[in-house]
């Protein structure tokens, strides 16, 4: 009796550690299709959700954890400086625990980590980056604001002027 309890309880491991393995390489490629898809919050969404199931995460879900967050950094340079630091973080570690790969993976994380030498290095150098950033794009708008003001102001100098010729040549 005992012997089918056990053989029942290791079944009933088995199924189960077989079944989340199973989850996992389903979110994981759930998180390879956002990332081809260009969706990119999506991916690193569904990589957080897998993580934790993970003893020690392999290098292919932290390879598309820190391609998906160079994208997004890509698309927006001020969006957050904890992204940035969290990217730097997660290169190192990758560069660091794979450095016996030196695969074409490998070759990309190790550009990704010398373009962030690109980033600021501090907060402070951060928010004024995007302080003048916010500036130079109020700057933008408001000339865009003025020519636009400047454009309609000639197009009415315009059609009064036709009118004023209009009638002085119904006069005559």
């Amino acid at each position: 009796m005992k012997k089918i309890i056990i053989l029942s309880a290791l079944f009933l491991l088995f199924f189960l550690f077989s079944f989340s393995q199973n989850l996992v390489n389903l979110k994981y490629d759930e998180a390879v299709q956002a990332y081809k898809n260009k969706n990119f919050e999506s991916a690193v969404s569904k990589i957080k959700e897998i993580k934790p199931l993970y003893t020690t995460v392999p290098p292919k879900v932290s390879y598309l954890e820190i391609m998906a967050k160079s994208e997004i950094l890509k698309s927006d340079l001020t969006n957050d400086f904890a992204m940035i630091d969290e990217l730097r973080r997660l290169t190192g570690k990758y560069l660091k625990d794979n450095v016996n790969r030196k695969n074409d993976s490998y070759t990309n994380i190790k550009y990704i980590s010398f373009e962030l030498n690109n980033y600021p290095k501090d907060l402070a150098t951060f928010n004024a980056i995007k302080l003048q950033k916010e500036q130079d794009e109020s700057l933008r708008k408001q000339q865009l604001e003025k020519e636009a003001a400047e454009e309609k102001a000639r197009k009415e100098r315009e059609e009064i002027e036709a009118k004023v010729k209009q009638e002085k040549e119904a006069i005559i």
